[in-house]
């Protein structure tokens, strides 16, 4: 998704509030421009001011020494707990791509395209297949194409709201 940053106003309109692992996690995958990095930690921390991750970044925001670690370790040496964080991690990232690209959707064939690339980049989980061009419709199929991805895409937006909610 490194085409595609999703900028502080639209995380700040939907009352996003990110933890120093989720804001670790738009860095490694390049998802928010770091140009607004100050403001989306600052807004991170009127939510959490004692958490030490998001206070560690902020100083080394004003230290001007950033440095973040954003390697991504092989999967057999993420312990189970780490695991369980980076896959709630990804699904809150994964759904505020796909809210971010419903608002600013184009009504075209692009939309497949950027839907099929967050779908692959998040290694195809199974609660996207609804809504993906070349995946068997399901349920109501009284609705064909463009509508009824538009359909469905909603429909998960409704279903998944609480993964940002503050």
């Amino acid at each position: 998704m490194k085409d595609l940053n999703i900028p502080f106003s639209f995380l700040q309109e939907h009352s996003v509030i990110l933890s120093a692992e989720e804001i670790r996690f738009a860095i490694g995958y390049k998802l928010i421009d770091l140009r607004e990095l100050a403001d989306i930690v600052d807004t991170s921390l009127i939510k959490h001011p004692n958490d030490e991750s998001l206070l560690e970044l902020a100083l080394n925001l004003l230290l001007d020494s950033f440095y973040i670690d954003t390697d991504i370790k092989p999967i057999s040496l993420i312990s189970s707990e780490a695991d369980c964080e980076l896959k709630s991690v990804s699904s809150k990232w994964r759904y505020i791509l796909l809210l971010w690209l419903y608002e600013n959707r184009e009504n075209s064939s692009a939309d497949y395209d950027r839907i099929n690339k967050v779908y692959a980049d998040f290694s195809y989980p199974v609660d996207m297949e609804r809504f993906i061009s070349y995946m068997p419709a399901h349920g109501n199929t009284e609705k064909l194409g463009y509508d009824n991805t538009l359909h469905n895409w909603k429909d998960y937006l409704d279903t998944y709201r609480h993964l940002i909610a503050s």
